[in-house]
């Protein structure tokens, strides 16, 4: 027969209990700090697309539909959506010719892909209103010739706002095959680097790194290499 518990055990045992009900820090409910958001704006209107003239919509609002949203002639999506849906909302763009600028999971950000996006990387985790620091890249479908985009500009400016949260590290993979998560490590502040779409080719393999990944040229991986040591060098001036 079962000890019966004592008034302080039911008392843990309530509060366990209650706890299981509070809700939860999910991406689906990371709302985007002003400053941060100005600065993917700035990032955009810097090196994507001149938005002079344009209208930026931020459909992804409590309430909002975004299939149902009246997006303006010409306009851009620049916006933080539910990561839980977050394939689904690129296909309806693509499909109806709305322009965005999405910022989306940074692990996952190969895992599903169109032929005419590019992504932008970052080496920076994103810190929410909720307190939820998410790591977070961006994907757009203005590519303007490049499949990738390693956002040193925009991890620039996201430091000065958040402050700097390195989250380096090296993962063992053939030279040449890039996740988002390898990318990070060549992202060098203040500085931007391309690879053209044509020097990407998606990995179909079935053992390819978690999250999606493409093949570079080595002689780019080397390009990046040296731009690294480059910024190593002036960090220990």
């Amino acid at each position: 027969m079962a000890k019966p518990k004592n008034r302080q055990m039911t008392m843990l045992d309530y509060d366990g209990f209650v706890e299981k009900f509070k809700p939860k820090k999910t991406t689906d409910d990371c709302y985007t700090p002003a400053a941060v958001y100005e600065s993917v704006v700035k990032y955009v209107n810097d090196y994507v697309t001149p938005l002079e003239g344009v209208e930026v919509v931020r459909p992804f609002w409590p309430g909002e539909n975004y299939e149902n949203y009246d997006y303006p002639d010409g306009c851009i999506v620049i916006d933080n959506p539910p990561f839980s849906i977050f394939t689904k909302i690129r296909r309806f763009y693509q499909l109806n010719g709305i322009r965005y600028f999405l910022f989306g999971p940074g692990l996952m950000m190969f895992q599903a892909n169109f032929n005419n996006e590019c992504f932008h990387i970052i080496n920076d985790t994103i810190t929410f209103e909720n307190g939820a620091q998410v790591n977070c890249s961006f994907v757009t479908n203005i590519s303007n010739g490049n499949r990738i985009v390693l956002a040193g500009a925009l991890d620039e400016a996201l430091e000065e706002i958040q402050g700097s949260k390195d989250t380096r590290r090296v993962l063992a993979y053939p030279k040449g095959v890039v996740s988002s998560s390898i990318l990070k490590k060549y992202v060098v502040k203040g500085e931007q680097f391309a690879i053209k779409d044509s020097d990407a080719y998606i990995v179909k393999d079935k053992n390819k790194p978690f999250g999606g990944a493409y093949v570079i040229p080595p002689q780019v991986v080397d390009e990046m290499e040296r731009e690294r040591e480059r910024e190593r060098e002036r960090e220990r001036e």
